[in-house]
């Protein structure tokens, strides 16, 4: 599996369906016959996270515009054809993954710099909800980044050359600063750049954005216009808190491979979808074929000496939950549940519209703190 050079903390998107369909804990379940079913269907399009890594930035972009939806029912129909401007970028939600500076507010964005390399879901949205001001969609668009080439293979070849040639370009930047060559070079690979992407920012900021101190400053200056606008879910800001479950690591029985935290949080993602009915993100491990890994940290990404990314670790939104029943014998009966995965669209298609295995997906969030994320309205 090919992982972007820069260590970010998420699976990137994958293009070879036919011989990757229901790995990664993914599971695609038949949908039939349903004793139970509680289904928000009016969710955002699914987007795609292609070659980036920040999938804890899409989850937690997905959640927001699901919010900003319900509460604008006179601007916003339908969810799934949310306007550009309301819905907030993924890319700008990643600096929300970092704390501010020791002695600065929370509460003000630009004390959050920089694309987060790796992220938590749960302080990515409470951090951007304190400062309440993301980039729009259509300020900030994903599609940016997204190269320019109808075969998707092609597409992510290109775009991790992309990455590559960012990263060595400013680490060139760095260590000779003032080098007129450099800068000659920089500005022909600019030039080169906009031929495959739709790069927002200027020829200017991205050149200023070399005089940041680390990289992932440089790509929150590079690709997120100084004049950007905010999306609509600023205003909302006041009315939402983040909840977390569990809200700490569940006993675990030894010896048994589904012990009753299976239960404990099949039965929290049945309760809020039923009486919340909110969306709720998930952080898990996407790791191919069968589940080494023992817990979410060994399965998290761990840079090498080259930079490239070795974990797995994943996050995605849930939707949805059916319990399918094949006979009236409640032995013959399974737990489904519907993601939207940053996989993007295709994914969502060629997995049974995202309806998977609710016990091997849910088995790879080890029942760990915060497995689950979710919105809810203050009390008035």
């Amino acid at each position: 599996m090919q992982l972007i050079k820069i260590s970010l903390f998420c699976l990137i998107a994958q293009f070879a369906w036919g011989q990757q369909k229901g790995e990664y804990g993914l599971n695609p379940v038949q949908v039939g016959e349903s004793v139970g079913e509680f289904e928000i269907s009016d969710m955002p399009r699914v987007r795609s996270q292609d070659s980036l890594g920040i999938c804890y930035s899409f989850a937690a972009a997905t959640l927001l515009d699901r919010q900003t939806c319900v509460d604008n029912p006179d601007k916003i129909k339908k969810c799934s054809e949310m306007p550009d401007n309301f819905r907030v970028s993924p890319i700008d939600m990643a600096r929300f993954a970092s704390m501010p500076e020791e002695g600065k507010s929370r509460d003000v964005r630009d004390n959050y710099s920089g694309i987060s390399e790796s992220g938590k879901l749960d302080l990515t949205l409470i951090n951007a909800l304190e400062a309440g001001s993301i980039a729009s969609e259509a300020c900030a668009p994903f599609y940016q980044i997204v190269a320019n080439n109808p075969d998707p293979v092609k597409r992510e070849e290109i775009e991790r050359n992309f990455w590559q040639r960012l990263r060595h370009l400013y680490e060139k930047s760095k260590a000779k600063p003032g080098c007129s060559d450099c800068e000659i070079e920089t500005a022909t690979a600019i030039d080169n750049f906009r031929k495959d992407f739709a790069l927002k920012s200027t020829n200017e900021e991205i050149l200023r954005a070399f005089g940041q101190d680390t990289f992932a400053k440089f790509l929150d200056k590079a690709l997120i216009p100084e004049d950007c606008n905010f999306a609509g879910l600023a205003e909302t800001n006041p009315k939402y808190k983040v909840k977390i479950y569990p809200p700490a690591d569940l006993p675990r029985k030894p010896g048994k491979q589904y012990d009753d935290s299976y239960e404990k949080l099949i039965g929290q993602i049945k309760t809020i979808l039923k009486e919340k009915k909110v969306p709720m993100g998930l952080n898990f491990c996407a790791q191919q074929g069968p589940l080494t890994f023992k817990s979410l940290k060994e399965c998290s990404p761990k840079p090498d000496e080259t930079s490239s990314v070795t974990g797995f670790g994943h996050s995605l939104v849930i939707s949805g939950y059916r319990k399918i029943c094949k006979t009236k014998n409640p032995e013959n009966c399974y737990e489904a549940l519907k993601v939207e995965n940053s996989w993007g669209q295709q994914w969502q298609d060629d997995n049974n519209k995202g309806w998977v295995d609710a016990k091997e997906l849910l088995k790879r969030s080890f029942f760990a703190k915060a497995s689950l994320t979710w919105l809810e309205k203050r009390a008035q």
